[in-house]
């Protein structure tokens, strides 16, 4: 079976504004975007695949600026690697230029088939859903490695 190399990461929250941090609050912001840029950095060094993220990279849909750019900046820098993202409720409705090497995954069922492995992913459209958004899903080659990346949790009474 082949090999793939695979980085994830889920819920940066980028542009949070931490409010309960009070005066340490900007200083926390900066540290999550360098987060993120050791990330790209890893994966530039890792060599992976494919970059996954799944979920709430931002804290909501209009990011800042400076953030934004940053974000698409650094992961323009990794033009091999593949990039998936499954955007999450609280930054679903994103609505950002991404760089060439970057999926975003809108809200049904994608499928990118590659070589041995196919990555599915789903993005919320909006914050909660009362449904189960991956019901019935199933691959459609289960002799392949597939990838399923998306966003999300379980809540239940009790």
């Amino acid at each position: 079976m082949q090999k793939i190399k695979i980085l994830h990461t889920a819920d940066l929250h980028l542009c949070s504004p931490l409010s309960a941090l009070g005066d340490i609050a900007p200083v926390r912001q900066a540290e999550l975007l360098d987060a993120f840029g050791r990330i790209v950095d890893l994966a530039k060094a890792e060599n992976v695949d494919v970059l996954l993220i799944s979920g709430d990279l931002f804290d909501n849909p209009k990011p800042s600026q400076t953030a934004a750019g940053y974000v698409c900046k650094r992961l323009a820098e990794i033009p091999g690697i593949k990039v998936f993202i499954a955007l999450g409720n609280h930054d679903a409705g994103l609505d950002l230029t991404f760089p060439d090497n970057v999926c975003v995954f809108g809200g049904s069922f994608e499928r990118v088939a590659f070589e041995g492995f196919d990555v599915y992913g789903v993005s919320f459209e909006r914050e909660y859903y009362e449904s189960n958004i991956i019901g019935g899903f199933t691959p459609d080659d289960p002799s392949k490695i597939n990838i399923l990346v998306l966003h999300g949790d379980l809540v239940a009474s009790g």
